[in-house]
């Protein structure tokens, strides 16, 4: 079976687009601090402008650098969170495109 690939971009603008539409039910239901909508909003943002500037290159060079750029400038622990998985992701992907 052939293998699609899959632009990575696409993907993480459209996970944006759906937490910004949620963002303000998101911030609701977080009880303690009442932003985990705009930490999210804002995380996947970081991470998608990473993978547009990276465009062109591997996959896992685009995951690996949206990794440490998120790690960068995040403030919230699931940013970090987000920052580590990717680069884990980078790492399988190596090599690889994702599909």
């Amino acid at each position: 079976m052939p293998q699609n690939h899959v632009e990575l971009t696409n993907i993480f603008n459209s996970i944006t687009q759906s937490l910004k539409e949620n963002q303000q039910t998101l911030n609701q239901t977080d009880e303690y601090n009442q932003n985990h909508g705009d930490n999210m909003v804002q995380t996947f943002e970081t991470i998608t402008r990473a993978l547009q500037e990276k465009q062109g290159k591997t996959d896992s060079a685009a995951l690996s650098y949206a990794a440490r750029k998120l790690a960068r400038t995040t403030t919230s622990k699931s940013g970090q969170l987000y920052a580590q998985n990717l680069a884990q992701a980078a790492t399988r992907f190596k090599g690889k495109s994702v599909d």
